[in-house]
């Protein structure tokens, strides 16, 4: 039964919810009543499943199909936002008055489909988080509100960031309804690329203002779909990106649904997307001192994920003089801090040490100042708060940029890595990484690094060593891996990788990796403190590793 509180109203949401459900299947009215009985409260697809079919076997995809049979019925004047929590499930939730921004987009010829649906943060967090500049580069799926300032930053970020055009998907049969069904297809994935603001997005009427096009074939044959994406540089005719995939005819809503999803969270990567792989690989055929700040910022990320000092000293270098070009380019910033990080891990003197973080802590705090609602930037901002003991707030950081960008496959890999290095994120962290490996097939290696951190926090010591075995050789897989194997009774392997790790870091101290990542002690920081140091991993002794544990609790282990 739908929640009497929140259809009552002089605002006419009953009305709006009516005319909702007048354009289900009765399946998706039924997914949209358990959703709508539990508003604002994260439902599981499990719990979905079983609301619905309470005595039917079937498979998520028909729940997928129920969902986007929901999402293409929302529309701006419902007051409602239909969002997908990675690894949790589903939150149906109002868009309170003067929160968020519902994105508009115009109708396709003939009027049968809607190009975008509502897009909502601000009836999910506080007003203060929404202090959107045009700056806000990566995935925060909503435009800046009312903020006079943001006016000279807007026009920057419009500037740097990259347009595709969506262009309908070619019917290859001779059925004249799956012309229509093109239509919807490319309304699908125009607004999921609409959610990401680090892309500029454009219908094919428009395709002149835009740098890629995207543009693709649906082809029905004997009970099957076969359905095909390709992204091409439109001056150059140059291929970027192409995939292809099958389903039943039958599940073509379920499938459409899940093309969409994978296809711009493939484009949406600011970090390792189709985009900026093809623009890394052009930028690294020019000369260095002609790159521009994106160039640089580009060059820059490559070298960061060498994982050698050597990458990160000229990560450190390219991203400096990208924000020498450009103060605002928030990602270059929150990149450096990024890499202020990976430098941190290997100094082996207090003064030097202190010296890096002082750098990372200045990067941080810019990268706030201008975007404080950019997922990246709040996870950075988590490491900051975490440093000043907030362990609880640091926690929040991490969720809050998770939820911010469901379908960018980075972020939800970063957000695993990240948050777990000092708070307990564990579980939230799994669900984070796989499922930035279903958007993202053939991820980079360094997503490994989230998935061995994530297990870790849960305590499988298993996963974590599993996880751990396919991540970049470098300090933070040897050092959770050792410890993991400790707890599994396996000393001798657990040595093994110590003398490694020492061996290719002779001045690690682990002190001094608890001490810069402002791990909470509680957490992992006293496990990994005292296990490590009975392996033989030295301590340095000169740093106080007291911090306030996530309960608020002060902690000294020295």
């Amino acid at each position: 039964m739908v929640d009497p509180g929140i259809g009552r109203s002089a605002d006419g949401f009953t009305t709006a919810r009516d005319a909702i459900r007048a354009q289900l299947r009765p399946h998706s009215a039924a997914v949209l009543d358990h959703l709508l009985a539990h508003h604002g409260t994260v439902v599981s697809k499990h719990d979905l499943m079983d609301a619905v079919w309470p005595d039917v076997e079937v498979t998520e995809n028909s729940l997928y199909q129920c969902i986007a049979d929901i999402r293409k019925a929302i529309g701006p004047e419902s007051g409602l936002t239909l969002s997908n929590v990675p690894g949790r499930g589903y939150v149906l939730e109002r868009i309170a008055a003067g929160h968020g921004t519902v994105m508009k987009w115009p109708w396709i010829a003939g009027g049968a489909v809607l190009l975008a649906g509502t897009v909502m943060i601000g009836a999910f967090f506080p007003a203060e988080d929404k202090r959107s500049t045009g700056q806000d580069l990566a995935v925060a799926g909503y435009v800046a509100g009312d903020v006079p300032a943001a006016t000279a930053r807007a026009d920057h970020a419009a500037a740097e960031a990259p347009g595709v055009s969506v262009a309908m998907f070619d019917n290859l049969s001779q059925d004249p309804r799956w012309d229509t069904l093109g239509q919807s297809l490319a309304a699908e994935i125009s607004g999921q690329l609409a959610a990401n603001k680090w892309l500029q997005v454009f219908t094919d009427a428009q395709s002149d203002a835009a740098r890629f096009r995207l543009s693709g074939t649906v082809h029905p044959r004997e009970g099957e779909v076969h359905i095909g994406a390709r992204l091409t540089e439109r001056d150059s005719g140059r291929l970027v990106w192409s995939r292809s995939w099958t389903g039943a005819e039958a599940e073509f809503f379920a499938l459409q649904a899940a093309v969409a999803h994978e296809a711009a969270a493939e484009l949406s990567g600011h970090w390792s997307g189709a985009v900026v792989r093809f623009d890394a690989t052009r930028a690294g055929r020019q000369p260095t001192h002609s790159l521009d700040a994106y160039e640089l910022f580009l060059r820059g990320t490559q070298a960061k994920h060498r994982f050698t000092p050597d990458g990160f000293e000229e990560a450190r270098h390219l991203l400096g003089r990208a924000v020498e070009i450009d103060p605002g380019f928030v990602d270059a910033w929150a990149t450096l801090s990024v890499v202020h990080n990976l430098r941190a891990l290997i100094q082996t003197d207090i003064a030097a040490l202190e010296d890096v973080l002082a750098e990372r802590v200045a990067a941080v705090e810019t990268a706030v100042a201008l975007a404080p609602a950019h997922p990246i930037v709040l996870m950075e901002q988590g490491w900051l708060q975490a440093r000043r003991g907030d362990h609880t707030a640091s926690r929040q950081s991490v969720q809050r940029a998770a939820a911010l960008a469901p379908d960018n496959p980075d972020v939800l890999a970063y957000a695993a890595l990240n948050g777990n290095l000092r708070v307990d994120l564990g579980e939230e962290g799994i669900g984070w990484v796989s499922r930035a490996r279903s958007l993202n097939p053939d991820p980079p290696s360094w997503y490994a690094i989230g998935d061995g951190l994530a297990h870790f926090s849960a305590r499988d010591w298993e996963g974590t060593v599993a996880a751990f075995e396919v991540a970049p050789d470098y300090v933070t897989r040897h050092l959770f891996t050792a410890v993991a194997l400790e707890q599994l009774g396996r000393e001798t392997e657990a040595r093994a990788v110590v003398e490694r790790m020492m061996t290719a870091l002779p001045g690690f101290r682990v002190d001094y990796f608890i001490y810069q990542e402002g791990m909470d002690m509680e957490v992992n920081g006293r496990l990994i403190l005292e296990t490590a140091r009975a392996l033989g991993v030295p301590v340095a002794g000169d740093v106080s590793l007291e911090r306030a544990s996530a309960a608020g609790r002060p902690d000294q282990t020295r």
